[in-house]
């Protein structure tokens, strides 16, 4: 599902639950399978698969998507929950990707969205109102951040990249 897929300039992340119960695993969207046909479609790219943790009763401890607890952003810096991923290595990957240039969020900054922003340059990102440190922190790294009140929609799990539809990317 496309939240699952995250895009910067050298890999195609990708999230995914990889338990034998994943049918039954109702806040599961991306499986396995999905990793493969993308890496059948995309040879010439760098996938990286990120086994996320699920809970259909703890939202808090529920990566719903990878967009919801990892986002690479233009100037080479990342918001990370790193609590969302299953294994230490990619935790690690990640931290070291983005080493001093990542701010990490806790359970409840994931469950209210602060990690799934969008892009719409490379500077500028558009953000929810109420996102004080992870808004500050941007500013102070050059970004242009256009807050926006998104309240409502985070409720149904999903804030900006979730309620826009990339049509065509280079």
């Amino acid at each position: 599902e496309g939240g699952d897929v995250v895009v910067d300039k050298e890999y195609v992340f990708i999230g995914y639950y990889g338990k034998n119960d994943y049918k039954n695993q109702i806040t599961a969207r991306t499986n396995k399978k999905a990793i493969k046909i993308i890496r059948d479609k995309l040879k010439n790219k760098k996938i990286f698969p990120i086994e996320l943790i699920k809970s259909s009763l703890r939202p808090r401890l529920n990566a719903l998507h990878l967009d919801c607890c990892f986002s690479p952003l233009g100037l080479g810096h990342a918001i990370f929950h790193p609590e969302g991923l299953k294994n230490e290595r990619d935790r690690e990957f990640i931290r070291n990707k983005f080493d001093g240039k990542i701010i990490e969020v806790d359970a409840e900054s994931m469950y209210d969205m602060y990690c799934n922003l969008f892009s719409i340059s490379p500077t500028t990102i558009i953000s929810g109102e109420g996102f004080d440190r992870v808004n500050v922190q941007l500013r102070d790294w050059g970004y242009r951040v256009i807050e926006t009140p998104m309240n409502e929609t985070s409720k149904m799990e999903g804030l900006l990249r979730c309620v826009t539809l990339p049509i065509r990317r280079s």
